[in-house]
C-alpha cells in the first residue's frame, strides 16, 4: 500500500462451516525489446489456496493451506512455497470468560533469486550465473495465548510466541542460517463505569541467531508499559501513557 494502511484479521468460525478454494494462473507476456527474451515459452506462475473454519462445541477451528510456484521472467530466477495454517480457541465450559488457544502457520520455500545481470543489453533478464544461491527454507511460528475477563470490566491476557527460521544453501554451506524468537506479553486492561481506560503491561522477547557469515548473535528485550485513557464532560479527551524499555 503506497501511503496506507492494510488491516489483516483472522477470520473466525460462524454458526456454519465455511469453506472455500481459489485458483489463479498467469503469464509474462514478451518485453518491447525482442532482444531480452530469453524464452522458447512464456514463463508462467500460478498458485492455489484453501480455506475452512467451523465450530466444534466450544472450540473454534481455522485451517488453511497456499501453494505458490513461480517460474519467473528472468532466467534462472524461481520461487515454490507452501504454506499451512491452523488457528485453534477454546472457550472453557467451566469457568466463564476464560479462553485460550494457539495460532500456527507453517511455510516452506525454494527459490534463487536474480542477484546479478549478465549485461545491459540482450543478458539484461539473463543471470550471472557466477551468483545464483539456490535457497531452502523453513518458516514456523507457534502462539500460545489466554484470555480472561468478566463483566466488571477487566481483562486478563496473555500472548505468547516461537518464531523459528532456517535458511540453508545446499551449494554453498557457509551461509546457512538459523534463527529464533521467543517472546511474551502480558497485558491487563480495566473499563471503569465512567469513560475511563487502564491498560497495564509487560513484554518480554529473546532472540538467537546462528550463523557462520556473520556469526551468533542473540538479543534480550523487556518492557513494562501503562496508559490512561479518559473523558471529561464528554467534550475533552486525556491520554496518558508511559513505557520503559
Amino acid at each position: 500500500a503506497l501511503n496506507g494502511i492494510i488491516n489483516i484479521r483472522t477470520a473466525y468460525p460462524k454458526e456454519k462451516p465455511v469453506t472455500k478454494f481459489s485458483l489463479f494462473h498467469g503469464i509474462y507476456m514478451n518485453p518491447k525489446r525482442k532482444e531480452l527474451v530469453w524464452w522458447d515459452y512464456q514463463p508462467v506462475f500460478s498458485g492455489a489456496s484453501a480455506f475452512h473454519s467451523r465450530k466444534i462445541g466450544n472450540l473454534d477451528l481455522v485451517i488453511g493451506g497456499h501453494g505458490f510456484s513461480d517460474g519467473g521472467y528472468r532466467e534462472n530466477e524461481w520461487e515454490e512455497r507452501q504454506r499451512l495454517n491452523v488457528n485453534l480457541l477454546y472457550r472453557d465450559k467451566k469457568v466463564p470468560g476464560l479462553s485460550y488457544g494457539m495460532n500456527t502457520n507453517l511455510m516452506f520455500h525454494n527459490k534463487i533469486d536474480f542477484f546479478l545481470w549478465q549485461d545491459a543489453d540482450s543478458g539484461a533478464y539473463r543471470q550471472n550465473t557466477t551468483a545464483m544461491p539456490k535457497l531452502n527454507g523453513i518458516r514456523v511460528n507457534m502462539d500460545p495465548f489466554i484470555e480472561y475477563y468478566n463483566d466488571r470490566g477487566s481483562k486478563h491476557s496473555l500472548k505468547t510466541r516461537y518464531f523459528r527460521v532456517i535458511n540453508e544453501f545446499k551449494e554453498e554451506p557457509e551461509k546457512d542460517n538459523d534463527g529464533a524468537l521467543y517472546y511474551a506479553e502480558y497485558k491487563y486492561h480495566k473499563r471503569f463505569k465512567q469513560p475511563i481506560d487502564l491498560s497495564v503491561g509487560a513484554s518480554a522477547s529473546y532472540s538467537d541467531i546462528h550463523s557462520q557469515l556473520y556469526e551468533n548473535h542473540s538479543s534480550l528485550n523487556g518492557s513494562v508499559y501503562a496508559q490512561f485513557d479518559g473523558e471529561i464532560k464528554n467534550k475533552v479527551k486525556v491520554s496518558l501513557g508511559m513505557r520503559f524499555e
